[in-house]
This record gives C-alpha cells, structure tokens and sequence, in this order.
C-alpha cells in the first residue's frame, strides 16, 4: 500500500477526487534527433509512488 507523506486534504470539485495527496509524477518526452524515437523520463517526487511509476513506464515502453 502506498502510503501518504502528507496529510492535506486535495479536492477537485470537477472530477471529484477527495484524498491525500501522495506525491507528483513528472513525464518528461524527449524525441531522438537522428531516428525520431520518442524517450520517457518518468521521474517521481518520492520512492513511496514508485510502483506507479513502473507501471506508466511500462505503458510508455510500446511507443
């Protein structure tokens, strides 16, 4: 289970989520001048959230 560093309450009155916040994801995408390809940097805001960011690193993986 993941667990929360801190105990501010983040509402989001349009897509109502009501919860802890547990950190920040950041994506950033870098294309490679010569082929094209398309890089994911996933980087998170604390190890606590890391098993998400496996999880989104393998979905980015196929692109």
């Amino acid at each position: 289970m993941i667990s929360c560093l801190n105990e501010i309450q983040h509402t989001d009155i349009q897509n109502c989520i009501i919860g802890n916040k547990c950190g920040t994801i950041t994506i950033s995408v870098y294309q490679e001048a010569e082929s094209g390809t398309h890089i994911f940097h996933v980087q998170p805001d604390n190890e606590d959230i890391l098993p998400i960011c496996y999880v989104i690193e393998d979905a980015l993986s196929v692109y």
